[in-house]
């Protein structure tokens, strides 16, 4: 049944009400108008069966109008009559097929209807989530907006760090070339008062080793002295012509000495200059001044050269506490992650 014929039969039921009476087939007929000797047994089961098949489309039929009220339409009713001036007449076949009909424009008409509130939700929906996405977008342009000033302010601030970052390298480069300068000549100065404190420490080693044997020699010299003495006189020296004696003791053990040594040194050759300067010093009260002296510069070049190592590690200290340009260079990477990162969020 198409839709041109439904809705031709919906305005019918506008106007008047339609009374469908199922017809039985000519075969039925056939059975029903059967002769009077069948038997009553077979007559009874027919009867029943023609009820149970009424009762059944009767059900069916009203299905029908339960889904044509369900959408608003007026029932249609079966009438019990023998009149058939004012009825339609379907026979079953007809009758089965226009039920199936009504059934399928039923379900798609439900379908429709299901289809349209989908649709108009779905819109309804879609509306929301268009103000929702307005919105959104409007709050996003603002946001972009105040990250375009952030970025500006960024942006100065980056320049203004830049700048000064590199006057401070600047500086600090001039800075380290200055202390490079003072550390060269800090560690010539080093260098130097080092080989002079060792040339000092040399020069103090040798005179005392000299100061040594002349200690010895001296110890030698009273011995002798005081032996000779008291070879000579059997006694203890302790009055002033004793004393006499002893230094003229002292002055043949002298000679004796120098005798034996001018021998000595004929024999292994000729000494080293070194040695002739210090054999040849008169140890006097001046020469012991100069010892003292000596050793006063000694402990004098020894706190300037501590002071100057002190010195030398703050340097370094400072030198190593300060920005490099490998740390520069890495700072300049971040601040333009940093420009990176803002205009993705712009975007």
């Amino acid at each position: 049944m198409t839709r041109c014929n439904v809705q031709e039969e919906y305005t019918m039921t506008e106007g008047a009400q339609i009374f469908l009476l199922p017809v039985s087939t000519s075969s039925d007929s056939k059975e029903t108008m059967s002769p009077a000797t069948s038997k009553c047994q077979e007559s009874s089961q027919f009867s029943d069966r023609l009820k149970f098949e009424k009762q059944q489309e009767e059900a069916e039929w009203e299905s029908i109008n339960v889904l044509l009220m369900a959408h608003g339409l007026k029932p249609l009713f079966l009438v019990k009559r023998t009149d058939l001036k004012d009825l339609i007449v379907f026979d079953k076949q007809s009758s089965q097929r226009m039920r199936q009909n009504l059934k399928v424009l039923m379900e798609e008409t439900a379908c429709q209807q299901s289809m349209i509130q989908e649709l108009i939700e779905s819109n309804q929906q879609l509306k929301n989530e268009l103000q929702v996405e307005q919105s959104r977008a409007a709050h996003q342009e603002q946001r972009a907006n105040d990250l375009e000033q952030v970025m500006e302010s960024v942006k100065s601030k980056i320049g203004e760090l830049e700048d000064g970052s590199l006057n401070r390298v600047c500086q600090q480069q001039n800075k380290i070339k200055d202390l490079q300068k003072e550390q060269k000549m800090l560690q010539a100065k080093c260098q130097h008062y080092k080989k002079k404190r060792v040339e000092q420490q040399e020069i103090i080693t040798a005179l005392q080793n000299d100061v040594y044997r002349l200690r010895k020699e001296e110890e030698e010299r009273v011995i002798t002295q005081n032996q000779v003495f008291s070879y000579l006189c059997k006694r203890v020296p302790h009055s002033v012509l004793d004393r006499q004696l002893l230094c003229l003791i002292d002055y043949y053990e002298s000679k004796f000495r120098k005798l034996n040594a001018e021998r000595r040194y004929r024999e292994d050759g000729s000494q080293s200059e070194e040695e002739k300067e210090y054999r040849s010093m008169d140890f006097s009260p001046s020469y012991k001044g100069l010892l003292m002296s000596l050793q006063n510069q000694l402990k004098e070049s020894k706190s300037k050269i501590d002071a100057l190592l002190s010195e030398k590690l703050n340097l370094q200290k400072d030198l190593e506490s300060r920005p490099t340009q490998h740390e520069l260079r890495l700072y300049k990477q971040q601040v333009k992650k940093l420009e990176k990162a803002l205009k993705k969020n712009v975007k």
